[in-house]
Formats: structure tokens, sequence, C-alpha cells
């Protein structure tokens, strides 16, 4: 489960100091959990990366 597309997130000056985005995730697992992490990776003006967190999908068998 990788989710390999940037996404762009503009501060203004007056602005806050916070934002959110949608990430969609996908898994071909019919049932099942997954433990992983999450974090967040700065480009530019600078280079950083934000400490992760955890993250868990649960998957349940469908009906019909």
């Amino acid at each position: 489960m990788t989710d390999p597309h940037w996404r762009t997130l503009v501060f203004s000056d007056d602005g806050g100091l916070s934002k959110q985005d949608t990430v969609s995730l996908n898994t071909w697992a019919e049932a099942g959990k997954l433990e992983s992490e999450i974090g967040v990776e700065l480009k530019a003006p600078v280079q950083g990366k934000s400490n992760t967190v955890p993250l868990s999908l649960t998957c349940e068998a469908g009906t019909g």
C-alpha cells in the first residue's frame, strides 16, 4: 500500500499553519488488518520530514 502522488498545500503569509488533505488507500486483501505508519515530507521551499504516526487499515469481506 503506497500512495506515490505528491500533493500541494499552499500557505499564505496571513493564513494559518495547518492544512488538511485526503489520501485514498487501496488494498487487494479480502479481509485482514494492515498496520503501518504515515508522515509528511516537505519538498519546497525547504526540505524536511515529519515524525510518523501509526496507521491502521481494517478490511472486512463484503457481502454480495
